[in-house]
């Protein structure tokens, strides 16, 4: 056993050399597949330079710990023998190093001693196939082996009977020392070791194929050249190439045949499919009335309000407003429930177009100055350019076909932000990739630096209810599904692309020239045709130019509404009507609404359903979870009329909940009537309760109020302890913690870990108005460990942080 420098451990053993690591307690065992001549030790010493001698019984090898190499010396080199005694070693001071053996004692100073080897020259000298030695000209199976003697052969072929055998090699100089060992790679995969004295190597059951062997003699770390052979075995005959030929044409043949039976199969199951053909189109009619029907709602509320309120009233030039609304959103819902009913008749095969020569530059024209106002209020630069196609003609349905550049001009205008661009191009072109009526075409293409559409979306933009992700905007996912159909039945395409010029869409529609396309049942050649046919403009779903009011109504009354409505005409109509009755602010979405009621806190929430940022069941449901917030009475406002949502609407704790299009009266009746009913419960306790004054001052006589006073004061005495619980609570009023669960949730709304936060919360703000304690102190008195906890409770339960509370409540905190 030796214990080297580094601390480091060796044992000498009849197994091998082991080191042992004192520090990690690993181990690690050297044999002679590791590069030991033996596996016996008798003895260990250390030089100066760190390597090991280690005495054996067949010689003497220095090993490099770093490296992990051995060096061997034999008798050849000056030993007494190859055997040596055990533990008979030596080391002086000069470093010289004393073996003992059985013929003397060998010594040396490793500084001395010239580390042996050299490089030799490999060659094959024996190959054995079963045990017999293989020579030129012999044969395996109907292959000859090999034609030259074994030594100079480069190549074995054998065949799939002789894929066992054995193979000898050595040096081209027969005084090798014993130092010298072999090492083999088969297919270049992991290089193996043979052991001293071993120069042969067996291989059995190799795989028909090319192997390549690579042999290398290594000498004390000083290695030969490669020597390389082939060996060929030959595969069984269901393996070679002409039966897999025939496998092949097996496998498709069955392929095939299968493919065969497929089909006819598939004949058999069409009639099936036909016969439930009518029912899926009976299901996708539903499923499309369904999904429209909410867009169609929302502009009905603004049609039929005022229309109501025109019904009872004359001509006053005042409800030129009302009118200017009702006719607007008339239009509005007209173009969806159109396009509702032309999808359905495409879909039946039943539209029939009525194709007219129609002049194309007057035609979009007229459709552009429809346009203008709405671009103008937007600051979007509009043009239509048809430079050298002044006079083209186009054979279109001038019904139909206004559809296509009314939708693709209401996208443009939706979707292009205040100071954009829409570009309107006419030009004309030839196809000489196809010979059908898109040969010669006329191309229309709109172009906008709106939002632009990803690459991922383009392929599903033109189905059928389908809407780009993350669309703000809305919508019905109707509009370009019925653009794509009405120009495929004028034989034309539509395809989009990204704006040429930078941030945007393109639109680009080819419809084809001349009319021989055309079925003839299909054409309309009056006797005098107009220069410009007429079409309707009626229906077309122009975006609406915001209209302020100016009207100044002074309310004398002390309630206040809060309307959340994204719908801005909506929003609008319903303020103007509710201003005459209380005091109104308005906001776009819930999350804008949150802020203002922490802020204000309106007496009555009027909110929609459907809305950007937040929507109005989590408005809802934060101001019902919030005891500053939550006896605020919300009205929701929403187009889905199933009594699911109905349900959820009011799971969330909405006080009322009315389905578009609303009457206004209504509407009006159930503000007044919740407003009356919260006014009467002011007083009582409820999820808006105000304990700051009975924190120290109860005087209560029933049996719930005496609840509550022993309650308070249980909370008093431990007001500042951050460790009172539930439990402790319960325990000291003398009641279960599930009978005080639920008489607190009865007469406070609040769980009662709310209610223990709360009180603390609210015995806080009194102290922060004071002004007398910083806030880190004042939440060690109200029991809370950590200041930042503190905050962040107090922000949820006042809307703002203590310091800013400090600051907006001068006086005394709110009651």
């Amino acid at each position: 056993m030796l214990e080297s420098k580094s601390g480091i451990i060796w044992v000498a053993s009849s197994n091998g050399l082991i080191r042992f690591d004192p520090k990690t307690n690993s181990e690690k065992l050297y044999t002679t597949e590791n590069g030991l001549p033996s596996n016996v030790i008798y003895a260990i010493q250390e030089d100066d330079a760190s390597s090991l001698w280690i005495s054996m019984n067949a010689g003497l090898a220095q090993f490099n710990p770093e490296k992990e190499t051995f060096t061997t010396f034999y008798v050849e080199e000056g030993l007494q023998s190859n055997e040596f005694y055990k533990n008979a070693s030596f080391k002086d001071a000069n470093g010289t190093i004393y073996f003992g053996g059985m013929n003397g004692i060998t010594y040396f100073n490793p500084k001395n001693v010239i580390i042996p080897g050299r490089k030799w020259t490999v060659r094959i000298t024996d190959f054995y196939v079963h045990g017999n030695a293989i020579k030129a000209g012999m044969k395996s199976g109907s292959r000859t082996i090999i034609k030259t003697p074994v030594f100079k052969a480069q190549e074995f072929k054998l065949a799939h009977t002789d894929n066992s055998f054995s193979i000898e090699f050595g040096t081209r100089e027969y005084n090798r020392p014993e130092s010298l060992i072999y090492r083999y790679s088969l297919d270049n995969e992991k290089w193996i070791d043979l052991p001293h004295g071993t120069n042969a190597v067996n291989f059995s059951d190799m795989s028909p194929g090319n192997h390549t062997l690579r042999i290398v003699a290594v000498d004390n770390g000083i290695q030969s050249d490669e020597s390389v052979i082939t060996i060929n075995i030959a595969p069984v005959w269901y393996n070679s190439w002409w039966t897999k030929l025939i496998y092949l044409i097996i496998v498709l043949g069955v392929i095939y045949y299968a493919y065969y039976v497929i089909q006819m199969r598939a004949r058999r199951k069409r009639e099936a499919i036909e016969r439930n053909y009518e029912a899926q189109i009976n299901e996708a009619k539903l499923q499309f009335f369904i999904n429209i029907s909410h867009e169609i709602r929302t502009p009905m509320t603004l049609v039929m309000s005022p229309l109501q309120k025109l019904m009872a009233s004359d001509d006053n030039p005042a409800r030129q407003k009302d009118y200017r609304t009702i006719n607007r959103n008339a239009k509005r819902v007209l173009r969806l429930v159109n396009e509702l009913m032309d999808i359905r008749k495409i879909d039946k095969g039943k539209m029939l177009l009525s194709f007219t020569d129609t002049p194309i530059v007057p035609f979009i024209d007229d459709l552009c100055d429809l346009f203008k106002p709405v671009a103008d209020s937007k600051d979007i630069t509009l043009t239509f350019d048809h430079e050298g196609h002044d006079d083209m003609e186009l054979w279109v349905d001038p019904a139909n076909f206004d559809k296509i550049i009314m939708n693709l001009l209401s996208n443009a205008v939706k979707y292009t932000p205040n100071g954009g661009k829409i570009d309107i191009k006419l030009t004309s072109g030839t196809d000489d990739n196809t010979t059908g009526p898109l040969h010669q075409y006329a191309e229309i293409s709109v172009t906008d630096t709106g939002i632009g559409i990803p690459e991922s979306e383009r392929q599903h933009i033109f189905k059928r209810f389908y809407q780009v992700r993350n669309n703000q905007t809305g919508g019905t996912g109707v509009g370009l599904h019925l653009t794509s159909s009405l120009i495929k039945l004028h034989y034309g395409t539509i395809n989009i692309e990204d704006n040429p010029e930078g941030q945007g869409t393109r639109f680009v529609v080819r419809i084809p020239l001349g009319h021989e396309h055309l079925p003839v049942n299909q054409l309309n050649i009056p006797m005098a045709q107009s220069s410009v046919p007429k079409h309707t403009t009626s229906m077309v779903l122009v975006p609406d130019i915001n209209e302020t009011d100016n009207d100044n109504v002074k309310v004398k009354v002390s309630e206040r509404v809060l309307v959340v409505e994204d719908d801005e005409e909506i929003r609008n109509y319903v303020a103007h009507e509710l201003s005459t009755h209380y005091k109104v602010d308005t906001c776009a979405n819930g999350k804008e609404a949150l802020d203002i009621i922490f802020k204000q806190q309106p007496d009555l929430v009027i909110s929609d359903v459907m809305m950007p940022e937040m929507d109005g069941l989590e408005l809802t449901r934060r101001i019902k979870k919030n005891i500053n917030l939550n006896h605020i009475p919300v009205v929701l406002l929403t187009a889905k009329s199933r009594e699911e949502d109905n349900l959820e609407g009011l799971e969330t704790g909405a006080d009322a909940y009315l389905t578009k299009p609303f009457n206004i009266d209504i509407l009006i009746k159930t503000v007044n009537n919740l407003l009356k009913s919260h006014q009467r419960l002011r007083n009582t306790f409820s999820g808006n309760q105000t304990h700051d004054e009975k924190v120290d001052d109860i005087d209560t006589t029933s049996s719930d109020d005496k609840l509550m006073e022993r309650i308070m004061k249980v909370l008093n005495k431990n007001l500042g302890n951050p460790d009172i619980t539930v439990e402790t609570l319960a325990n000291e009023i003398g009641i279960s913690r599930v009978h005080l669960h639920r008489k607190l949730k009865e007469l406070t709304n609040q769980s009662p870990r709310d209610f223990i936060r709360n009180t603390r919360l609210r015995k806080a703000a009194k102290l922060l108005v004071e002004k007398k304690l910083t806030v880190a102190e004042v939440a060690d008195l109200t029991g809370f460990r950590n200041p930042n906890n503190f905050a962040t409770s107090f922000k949820e339960l006042f809307g703002v942080s203590p310091t800013v509370y400090m600051e907006q409540h001068p006086d005394s905190p709110e009651e």
